[in-house]
């Protein structure tokens, strides 16, 4: 199960461009899911990926809801929220170090 294509497929162009970017995204999820308890991330579909950022303070992830090319938003452990496009998630996924294993045959 595509978990993108069964509860955002609206967002299903957006997610082929996050895949190539896999090896440093450490979770993914999409939504609204049915039957759930809480609404915090909106009623619109979105995308929530989590990545791992060596330079983050104390190593924990950020999380980036996307719901658009223009609408995505990072939330920090710290409580600190801040907008970005699309475009600029993308850039920031291809400037993380990838794990070795990435680079496997």
């Amino acid at each position: 199960m595509n978990i993108v294509e069964t509860y955002a497929p609206t967002l299903k162009h957006l997610e082929e461009q996050l895949r190539p970017h896999d090896p440093v995204i450490i979770s993914w999820t999409a939504g609204p899911q049915p039957g759930s308890t809480s609404d915090i991330w909106g009623t619109e579909p979105f995308i929530l990926i989590q990545v791992e950022d060596p330079y983050k303070r104390n190593g924990e992830p950020d999380t980036i809801l996307i719901r658009s090319e223009t609408d995505c938003v990072v939330f920090s452990d710290f409580g600190e929220t801040y907008s970005l496009t699309f475009q600029n998630v993308l850039e920031y996924l291809a400037q993380l170090p990838r794990p070795l294993w990435s680079f496997a045959s």
